[in-house]
């Protein structure tokens, strides 16, 4: 099963888009961490060591800043860098192994988001 990790810099305002896309991949991930899918968002401003602890994420963030987050890995490679992912795009990494997600669900859980 892969190992999903979005990783993020960005504090959010409760009124910015980044805040509301951030709380629906939330939701997206309790639903599929709740199926036994190992994914988790890790905010290096709340989870800084676990953050750093990535030498991925170090050198990312040492590059390019802000601009490189959100971050998705899968497996310890870097996916998708600059901005959140689709649904679809966690949604493919979750389904791999055998394991599938219900997409209906999912697509009701992310319906804000591209």
């Amino acid at each position: 099963m892969a190992k999903i990790r979005i990783y993020d810099t960005r504090k959010h305002d409760f009124d910015s888009l980044y805040y509301q896309e951030n709380l629906q991949l939330q939701i997206l991930i309790a639903n599929l961490d709740g199926q036994g899918i190992d994914i988790e968002l890790v905010n290096r401003n709340y989870r800084q060591e676990d953050f750093d602890a990535v030498p991925e994420m170090v050198q990312l963030f040492a590059e390019k800043g802000h601009r490189g987050f959100p971050c998705l890995m899968s497996d310890g490679e870097i996916i998708l860098s600059g901005r959140y992912p689709k649904k679809e795009q966690i949604l493919e990494l979750a389904s791999h192994d055998g394991v599938f997600y219900d997409l209906e669900s999912a697509r009701e859980d992310m319906s804000d988001i591209n």
